[in-house]
């Protein structure tokens, strides 16, 4: 679990649901929540998530054990002599002493802040595995065979040395191999930060790794120091790491581009329950990243007939029934015409002329109604289209955690 996740369960469980708003006026992300929920403000608590990250550890892990520098950081280049004589003490077979001439860099390793090549640092565990092989401790030999393999798969036996103590060190790679892996997932991070697993770039995500004690770097600058970690992942481990102090300040805004949302997505994942599902508000749509599969689906409502919308429909309305009444009165006025041209006496022609004048009359109201009708739909039709609608969400009972845009 995260360690966000209590604090965010927390807050849930005072505020009903959760505002997690970028950077700026939390007053009008709870407004803007509370609008599109149609859900009480005071019931909402805004959250900044950026601050709450920031606040964390450079590195926090969920399915895994992190353990951060404890000592003073080291260089590469200041460990090189501790290796140099170890290799000194092995080679007259004092293995007590290649214990003790190795422990700065082993200790050093765990606090690195600069470049290793992964084939540097497996040789300092490989020649611990030696020292502790020769000093009758094949347990321990056997560790520090497997912490060397995990830097380099490849590492093959050094034939300088004598190969009564080969048979531990194959058993240590086949142990290894053995083992179900560990899938890691790495949250994004914001350019220029770098991450670094057993001295190798972190590029995809996820990885699979052998289980084990894994050297995590991270840089927050493309030629800034290192700080180190020790990641220990076991057997069949599905973990995610996530780098909270090295994200971008605004992530809310991720969820604009196809690229960003998944990133986004992955990064919601390392901090929220399973259960609980996340809402974005665009100024277009609505993202809801579903639980527990964590997958985006677009959300739009019905918008809310404000008053140019209620203008247009009332021009639509007046519009149509004038029409109807012209229509009506246009057929009256053309049957009065056929009469008066009907009419065989001039009495009856005289009659017939009163009813064509009075509903020539009525077309000539109508028709006017009818065009002003017209005219009246067009500019609400207008009016209308220049004003974006409100747009209200309602969604029920999924307990969402809402995060609000600047």
């Amino acid at each position: 679990m995260s360690p966000l996740t209590p604090l965010l369960l927390s807050l849930a469980a005072r505020a009903g649901t959760v505002v997690i708003h970028a950077p700026g006026d939390p007053d009008a992300a709870v407004a803007r929540a509370a609008g599109d929920t149609e859900t009480a403000a005071e019931l909402l608590q805004p959250v900044d998530l950026p601050a709450l990250l920031t606040e964390n550890a450079p590195l926090t892990v969920s399915g895994g054990a992190l353990v951060a520098c404890a000592t003073e950081a080291t260089r590469w280049g200041d460990l090189g002599g501790a290796v140099k004589q170890a290799e000194g003490d092995l080679a007259y077979a004092e293995y007590p002493e290649a214990l003790i001439s190795l422990a700065p860099a082993v200790a050093g390793v765990a606090c690195l802040q600069t470049p290793a090549g992964s084939a540097e640092i497996a040789r300092v565990f490989y020649l611990q595995g030696m020292a502790h092989l020769g000093a009758g401790d094949t347990e321990a030999a056997s560790a520090a065979y497997s912490q060397a393999l995990l830097f380099q798969p490849t590492l093959a036996w050094d034939d300088d040395f004598e190969p009564s103590g080969r048979d531990v060190f194959d058993a240590a790679r086949k142990t290894l191999s053995e083992q179900s892996r560990a899938s890691l997932t790495i949250a994004p991070l914001a350019p220029p930060v770098r991450l670094w697993i057993d001295a190798q770039p972190a590029i995809a995500s996820p990885v699979t790794l052998p289980p084990g004690r894994h050297h995590v770097q991270l840089a927050r600058a493309a030629d800034g120091p290192r700080e180190t970690f020790w990641l220990t992942l076991d057997a069949s481990a599905d973990a995610t790491l996530l780098a909270p102090a090295a994200l971008p300040v605004n992530l809310t805004v991720w969820v604009d581009d196809p690229i960003r949302r998944a990133e986004l997505a992955l990064l919601l994942s390392a901090v929220l329950e399973p259960d609980v599902a996340a809402l974005i508000p665009t100024d277009q749509i609505t993202w809801e990243l579903t639980a527990p599969d964590r997958t985006w689906q677009e959300r739009t409502a019905a918008p809310t007939c404000t008053l140019p919308c209620a203008a247009k429909w009332t021009g639509a309305a007046l519009a149509a029934g004038t029409g109807v009444w012209a229509a009506i009165a246009f057929g009256q006025a053309a049957a009065a015409a056929a009469v008066v041209n009907e009419a065989t006496t001039g009495a009856a022609q005289q009659a017939a002329l009163v009813d064509f004048e009075a509903a020539d009359q009525r077309w000539i109201r109508a028709r006017t109604a009818a065009t002003a009708g017209v005219v009246v739909f067009g500019a609400a039709f207008t009016w209308d289209r220049l004003t974006p609608s409100q747009v209200s969400l309602t969604r029920a009972g999924i307990g969402p955690v809402w995060i609000g845009l600047d």
